[in-house]
C-alpha cells in the first residue's frame, strides 16, 4: 500500500480557528521550526499545480523568513530511502515501503 492521491482543498483560514484560550505567544528564544515531510516523495501525492500546494509552500516560505529573520533555529525531517522493514517497523503496514529510490 502507498499514499493515495489527495484531490486539492481549500487551506483554512485564520476566522476557522480556535480561540486561543492560553494567550501564550510564541517566544522566539526558546522555539524552533520543524519542517516536516516536505520531500519530493510526500508533496507528489498532492496535485502539483494546485491552490492547496501553492499555498502550502508560499505560507511555508513566509514561516521559514520569519523564523531565519527572528534566530529560530529551522529543522527539517528527511525519511531515507530503502529503509530496512525492522527500521520501518509499523510504517510498512500504514504506508508500504516509502522512498525506495534517491
Amino acid at each position: 500500500m502507498t499514499i493515495p492521491t489527495i484531490s486539492d482543498y481549500p487551506m483554512p483560514v485564520a476566522a476557522s480557528f480556535p480561540a486561543n484560550k492560553t494567550k501564550w505567544q510564541p517566544d522566539a528564544k526558546r522555539a524552533v521550526l520543524l519542517i516536516h515531510d516536505m520531500q519530493r516523495y510526500f508533496l507528489r501525492f498532492y496535485e502539483a499545480d494546485g491552490k492547496l500546494m501553492t499555498a502550502l509552500i508560499d505560507n511555508l516560505a513566509k514561516v521559514k523568513a520569519w523564523a531565519v529573520q527572528n534566530g529560530v533555529p529551522v529543522i527539517y525531517t528527511a525519511q531515507p530511502h530503502n529503509q530496512p522493514p525492522g527500521d520501518r517497523a509499523l510504517l510498512n503496514d500504514m504506508w508500504g515501503p516509502g522512498l525506495t529510490v534517491v
